[in-house]
Protein backbone atom coordinates (compact mmCIF):
# COMPACT_ATOMS: atom_id res chain seq x y z
CA UNK A 1 0.00 0.00 0.00
CA UNK A 2 2.80 2.77 1.63
CA UNK A 3 5.00 1.67 -2.05
CA UNK A 4 1.77 2.21 -3.98
CA UNK A 5 1.35 5.35 -3.22
CA UNK A 6 4.80 6.99 -3.25
CA UNK A 7 4.88 5.30 -6.99
CA UNK A 8 1.79 7.65 -7.36
CA UNK A 9 2.99 10.53 -5.91
CA UNK A 10 6.67 10.02 -7.90
CA UNK A 11 4.08 9.31 -11.06
CA UNK A 12 2.46 12.73 -10.20
CA UNK A 13 6.00 15.20 -9.84
CA UNK A 14 7.47 13.31 -13.13
CA UNK A 15 4.41 14.72 -14.69
CA UNK A 16 4.46 18.08 -13.31
CA UNK A 17 8.63 18.20 -13.63
CA UNK A 18 8.22 17.47 -17.57
CA UNK A 19 5.09 19.86 -17.98
CA UNK A 20 6.32 22.82 -16.25
CA UNK A 21 6.71 25.87 -17.97
CA UNK A 22 10.54 26.78 -19.01
CA UNK A 23 11.09 30.62 -19.37
CA UNK A 24 13.50 32.26 -22.10
CA UNK A 25 15.95 34.69 -21.24
CA UNK A 26 14.08 37.02 -23.27
CA UNK A 27 11.09 36.36 -20.46
CA UNK A 28 13.13 36.32 -17.62
CA UNK A 29 14.84 40.02 -18.73
CA UNK A 30 11.44 42.12 -18.15
CA UNK A 31 11.11 40.59 -14.77
CA UNK A 32 14.65 40.92 -13.87
CA UNK A 33 15.10 44.44 -14.73
CA UNK A 34 11.60 45.37 -12.79
CA UNK A 35 12.92 43.89 -9.76
CA UNK A 36 16.14 46.10 -10.02
CA UNK A 37 14.15 49.28 -10.56
CA UNK A 38 11.98 48.90 -7.31
CA UNK A 39 14.99 47.87 -5.31
CA UNK A 40 16.83 51.16 -6.41
CA UNK A 41 13.47 53.11 -5.57
CA UNK A 42 13.59 51.75 -1.96
CA UNK A 43 17.12 52.17 -1.72
CA UNK A 44 16.75 56.02 -3.05
CA UNK A 45 13.28 56.65 -1.13
CA UNK A 46 13.86 58.47 1.97
CA UNK A 47 14.18 57.13 5.40
CA UNK A 48 10.37 57.08 6.87
CA UNK A 49 10.31 58.37 10.39
CA UNK A 50 7.37 56.96 12.75
CA UNK A 51 6.48 59.64 15.85
CA UNK A 52 4.82 58.47 18.95
CA UNK A 53 2.75 60.06 21.11
CA UNK A 54 4.32 60.58 24.04
CA UNK A 55 1.70 59.54 26.80
CA UNK A 56 2.20 55.78 25.10
CA UNK A 57 5.98 56.05 26.15
CA UNK A 58 7.30 54.78 29.34
CA UNK A 59 10.66 55.43 30.87
CA UNK A 60 12.94 52.31 31.56
CA UNK A 61 13.47 51.66 35.24
CA UNK A 62 17.28 52.76 35.89
CA UNK A 63 19.42 49.71 36.60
Amino acid sequence: MMTERRSIEQSVRDIRHRIRKKYSAEEKIPVVLEGLRAESMLASSESVTVTVPSSTVTALPAM
